[in-house]
């Protein structure tokens, strides 16, 4: 009986082994419990994920294990963050349900709190392409969103002492100022109203305008802050300009009192400006028709000059004949001058004649159509005796002439006749009728 209680305690005992057993799957289990436990902020091993890349400028205070959203829906996490070639770069982990991102999407940090803390915001694009695993997605300049602890810590010493100097120029500036001031604040009273209903106004009938204002708003707020530093810079230059300005204000009055005639003047130098303007048009227009032709010229001309070597030395040789003859010449000329003298006078003489008869040109037509009629027509049975070309007998034969003194002439003469002329000197074609086409017969007919 005593044997068979010892053996079965024996048997109760556990062996070595099992308890090593147990005590190795314990601390293994303890392990990996820590393991997962250290690496469950960068996701949970084992556990499928996307990973991606961001670049941005200035990453603010992004730390990681900050979230990772889509349209404000957590989707990830930030794992990494380190800089390289002055950038951020950012190692994002993305749920594996996540959808794939198109290639044209943008990131952005965004401000999660008052207190700074941040988060990246993914804003997926339209494009139909996508983004391959690992790609790295590029931030602009805008990629960050200034936070209050960003907008305190631009409140510096200098800054605050340069705010505090403008508060108190402001108040300077406004003293006295008051009925001028309250003028303002009756005139917005009214405008705010009338500026509302432009508004509206324009909202109705343009659909879409406000839409497009905002992205038109943020392209000029863009352009100011690229610029922002620039503008810092001329602060200094504006206030010694201004200063000079105040300091010389008598002069710039004068110098306005004198502007409206100095403005007129310079109109006027416009407007001969603008009339040199049209000339020089018209000689562009005019070199416009010509250039054109000009290269046929010139070719025409580099022709005629190859054409003209003979030529010209032709004439050289001409002239050098004729050289020895100019001497002979001008001693003729010299003794032609005592007999061409008098022939210039002789010229000089006739010039008033000349333009007398040349002012009485339509009277003497006149005189020399009469007396052609007059002797150009004779006896009719004489032209078949002696024919003349176009049946004309000619001026020699006959004279048509009516005696004045006869009853028939004495008859047609009376004071409104044109027989009777008050004026003995009348002035040139005043009694002439002026050039007259008659009629005359010929063998092929009239004409």
């Amino acid at each position: 009986m005593i044997q068979r209680s010892r053996h079965s305690r024996r048997s109760e005992r556990p062996r070595p082994y099992a308890v090593v057993l147990a005590g190795l799957v314990t601390v293994g289990a303890l392990a990996l419990a820590g393991i997962i436990a250290v690496r469950a902020p960068n996701g949970v091993p084992g556990v499928p994920s996307h990973t991606y890349f961001a670049s941005v400028p200035d990453p603010g205070n992004i730390q990681p294990h900050n979230d990772v959203r889509i349209a404000g829906v957590r989707v990830g996490q930030v794992l990494k963050v380190e800089a390289r070639d002055q950038r951020a770069h950012l190692e994002l982990k993305l749920a594996e349900d996540t959808e794939r991102l198109p290639a044209d999407t943008q990131v952005f940090v965004r401000a999660a709190g008052l207190l700074g803390q941040r988060y990246v915001e993914l804003r997926p694009g339209r494009s139909t392409e996508q983004l391959p695993e690992r790609a790295t997605i590029h931030g602009d300049e805008g990629a960050l969103t200034y936070s209050v602890p960003d907008a305190l810590n631009t409140f510096d010493e200098r800054t605050r002492r340069a705010l505090a100097s403008t508060l108190d120029e402001t108040g300077i500036g406004l003293l006295g100022r008051g009925r001028g001031l309250s003028r303002l604040t009756d005139h917005a009273v009214v405008a705010g109203p009338q500026f509302n209903e432009v508004v509206e106004r324009v909202v109705d009938d343009r659909p879409g305008a406000a839409r497009r204002l905002v992205p038109a708003l943020t392209s000029a707020i863009d352009a100011l802050e690229s610029g922002k530093d620039d503008q810092v810079a001329a602060m200094g230059p504006a206030a010694r300009t201004f200063d000079a300005i105040v300091q010389r204000r008598s002069a710039l009055g004068e110098t306005l009192e004198e502007a409206p005639s100095a403005l007129g003047r310079v109109r006027t130098g416009l407007d001969t400006g603008t009339r040199l303007l049209h000339a020089l048009r018209e000689v562009a227009d005019a070199a416009n028709r010509t250039l054109p032709a000009a290269p046929e010229g010139l070719r025409a001309t580099a022709a005629l000059l190859h054409r003209s070597d003979r030529p010209l030395r032709r004439t050289a040789a001409l002239l050098a004949t004729a050289q020895a003859a100019v001497p002979d010449a001008r001693r003729l000329v010299s003794s032609l001058r005592p007999v061409l003298e008098p022939g210039e006078r002789l010229l000089d003489d006739l010039v008033d004649p000349l333009q007398l008869v040349g002012r009485h040109g339509c009277d003497v037509d006149n005189f020399a159509e009469n007396w052609r009629s007059a002797l150009g027509y004779g006896i009719e049975g004489r032209a078949q005796t002696h024919p003349l070309p176009n049946g004309f007998i000619g001026p020699l034969h006959y004279f048509r002439i009516l005696p004045p003194f006869t009853p028939a002439g004495i008859q047609g003469i009376t004071r409104d006749s044109p027989m009777v002329v008050d004026e003995v000197h009348p002035g040139p074609c005043k009694y002439s009728p002026g050039k007259r086409y008659i009629e005359t017969p010929t063998r092929g007919g009239s004409r």
